[in-house]
């Protein structure tokens, strides 16, 4: 098999699993239970790609015409706004299975970037669009996507009211949501990039961490990776 093909077949295949979670997602949203193969099938028909990014690559700035739609492989990508005086402010963490840059506008509104290496695909706007407004079952898709978008916004804009331990429970307990295992997340960004995300100084999110292993809320299984343990406490601290 030559490099070239060999590249379509792995990236075909993260394709087949990562759509599978993207639909899985948004299907509690947009009633997509009849139409779950058909959503897949129209997003394959349109895909380019794949795209490799490094570590801290630019998928796109704050400006930038809005032309294509991304679908997330693998790895994780992040999605920020610089302020006036140069501060940036995470607005967003997309994972492995999601759309990225599915908006109204002409352009973008935020910079994009990849928190480690990940593998994109990318579908024209225009053509996906066109495709959405002939295709109900499609657009009821994107729809949810939409949905999904606002929900986490709003969530992540009430976190700036509580405590630096809540805002921490209520980040792990919103990525969890979106694994596939529920009990563990991979946290892909850095100290900061989750200080920057919540509002926080490093120093802070540190000790929020170590608050709530003391407590006994998570344990910590590798350098990335966290365990839920006690779910229903997380969520209590959110009430």
């Amino acid at each position: 098999m030559s490099h070239r093909h060999a590249s379509k077949a792995l990236a075909d295949s993260s394709w087949m699993k990562s759509s599978s979670v993207t639909l899985a997602r948004y299907r509690s949203h947009a009633l997509l239970d009849q139409d779950y193969p058909f959503a897949r099938q129209a997003i394959m028909s349109l895909r380019r790609g794949p795209l490799r990014l490094e570590r801290d690559e630019m998928l796109f700035c704050e400006g930038d015409s809005a032309d294509y739609v991304y679908l997330l492989l693998e790895g994780m990508l992040r999605c920020c706004r610089t302020s006036r005086n140069g501060h940036r402010q995470i607005v967003a963490f997309h994972i492995a299975g999601e759309m990225v840059g599915l908006d109204d506008r002409a352009e973008r509104a935020v910079s994009c970037e990849a928190v480690c290496d990940s593998l994109v695909m990318f579908l024209k706007r225009n053509s996906l669009l066109s495709l959405a407004s002939r295709e109900s079952r499609l657009a009821n898709l994107f729809l949810a996507v939409k949905t999904c978008e606002m929900e986490q916004l709003q969530e992540h804009s009430l976190c700036f009211t509580r405590s630096a331990k809540c805002r921490l429970a209520g980040f792990l307990l919103e990525l969890s949501k979106r694994t596939i295992n529920g009990r563990e997340v991979e946290l892909e960004m850095s100290r900061q990039d989750i200080a920057d995300y919540l509002g926080l100084t490093i120093e802070t999110i540190s000790r929020a961490f170590s608050q709530l292993e003391r407590e006994g809320l998570l344990e910590r299984r590798q350098s990335r990776r966290i365990c839920l343990k006690r779910r229903e406490h997380l969520e209590r601290l959110l009430d």
